[in-house]
């Protein structure tokens, strides 16, 4: 009987690696898709004018800042959370303390 439970339990553990192979080699991740799409942005364009130049430049700053801001703007968040959650640590650890000299010595 533990043989049969430990083989079934292979099965279904190899048919759920195969299932997340599946998943992840069929789609290409967005990281990768961003990453390439980058490159060829960044891709020298030899025949462009200084013109296109110019204006590929500042796509690619306007793109940048655009980054930035939402790096900064979660960045904001993230230290609003991490505030809060130091002071729900110090309250919690205001009432550990009160309720230890309430208590009377075990």
């Amino acid at each position: 009987m533990t043989k049969l439970l430990a083989t079934l339990g292979l099965v279904v553990l190899l048919a759920a690696g195969a299932a997340f192979w599946w998943q992840t080699s069929s789609q290409p991740a967005t990281a990768d898709v961003a990453e390439q799409d980058a490159v060829v942005a960044a891709a020298p364009i030899e025949a462009a004018s200084p013109a296109q130049e110019l204006a590929l430049t500042e796509e690619a700053v306007d793109a940048l800042a655009t980054e930035n801001a939402e790096l900064e703007a979660r960045i904001a968040d993230l230290e609003a959370q991490n505030a809060d959650a130091e002071k729900l640590i110090a309250l919690k650890t205001a009432r550990l303390q009160e309720l230890e000299k309430t208590q009377p010595a075990q």
